[in-house]
């Protein structure tokens, strides 16, 4: 769906500001991570589907919304599904950086394999990672988001132009993606740890 260049601003800024929550809060506040996540997810189905079928922007935003607040809906009540979907973001950044990194557009295929390896991963081992998947993907939404305000050469909306953009950018990029998120592990793991030991001990 076309947007405007305010509006993309605004979106942009908003995933920034959301993906920082995300990174270093994100298994704190899994169930609003879920609620966002979804609602971002349904939201941008329908209205791309029915802006392609209408072509007018309203009616698209409208369904998006309806949308947006369906697929939340569907993230809190099916909470097993929302864990594998936000382990799946994981493996889809991954195989993304691992291809802008190799210069070659990234396979649908491996996407999907990737994707539903760190899914199914998730939904055994929930609590490391949900923390990783949240922290490395509110990162990613920081690093690309900030590229996009900064920069001029990254547009989220295309992760294709990751391989247009020289190399030395690209390395600067996932190194602040990497280390940012490596931050937000930690940062996660010392306030879970710490919350836990306080339960423990007031028990």
């Amino acid at each position: 769906m076309n947007v405007s260049q305010e509006m993309m601003s605004a979106l942009v800024g908003a995933s920034i500001l959301i993906g920082a929550v995300q990174c270093f809060l994100g298994y704190r506040i899994f169930k609003v991570v879920l609620a966002v996540t979804g609602f971002l997810a349904g939201g941008l189905v329908a209205g791309s589907i029915t802006f392609a079928i209408t072509e007018v922007e309203t009616t698209a935003l409208l369904a998006g919304a309806v949308g947006g607040v369906a697929g939340a809906a569907v993230m809190l009540g099916l909470y097993v599904l929302g864990v594998f979907f936000i382990g799946a973001l994981l493996g889809a950044v991954l195989g993304v950086s691992f291809s802008a990194l190799g210069g070659f557009a990234p396979e649908p295929v491996v996407l999907l394999v990737l994707a539903a390896a760190t899914g199914i991963a998730a939904v055994v081992l929930q609590r490391i990672m949900i923390i990783l998947s949240t922290s490395f993907a509110g990162s990613w939404s920081v690093v690309i988001g900030t590229a996009y305000f900064v920069t001029g050469r990254v547009n989220p909306a295309d992760m294709g132009a990751l391989l247009r953009i020289d190399q030395g950018l690209l390395y600067v990029l996932l190194g602040c993606w990497v280390a940012l998120g490596v931050a937000g592990v930690v940062v996660q793991l010392k306030t879970t740890t710490a919350r836990s030991r306080q339960r423990t001990w007031r028990s």
